[in-house]
């Protein structure tokens, strides 16, 4: 798939269109294909969904692809920056899935990001960030 259809439909489509591409990607990012085009500009675009999203449903679903991402594919070289930006402005839900790809990208310049949230008041949100400072050698 090309990337201006990607980002026309993450950007533009209907919730129920965004939610398919976000399986498929999805899909992708556990497939064993070693090489996916345009890897990078994806996931920018699923940062940006994700933050501009209105509807609570997608918006997890931007997140949960972004973790799958994480999961699946080396996210070293990624800059995330803008989510680091934005994670005052996340839900709980949101901000421990935004932690945990934080983490996968194993970049320290991140930890402080990271570890502001070390007392948060949701319990998710802290085991979040205990695991992504153990996932980051820094516990």
């Amino acid at each position: 798939m090309k990337l201006a259809k990607i980002s026309r439909q993450l950007m533009k489509g209907s919730s129920r269109e965004k939610i398919e591409l976000l399986s498929h990607l999805n899909d992708i990012f556990e497939s064993y294909n070693p090489h996916i085009a345009d890897f990078d500009a994806i996931i920018g675009l699923l940062v940006e969904g994700a933050l501009k999203e209105g509807d609570p449903e997608v918006r997890q679903e931007f997140f949960e692809t972004l973790v799958k991402a994480g999961v699946f594919r080396d996210i070293r070289s990624i800059n995330l920056d803008k989510l680091v930006e934005s994670m005052e402005s996340l839900s709980a839900d949101e901000l421990a899935r935004a932690i945990d790809v934080l983490s996968f990208t194993h970049n320290r310049k991140y930890l402080p990001a990271i570890e502001r949230h070390r007392g948060h008041e949701n319990p998710h949100v802290r085991e979040a960030v205990a695991t992504a400072l153990q996932e980051m050698g820094a516990d």
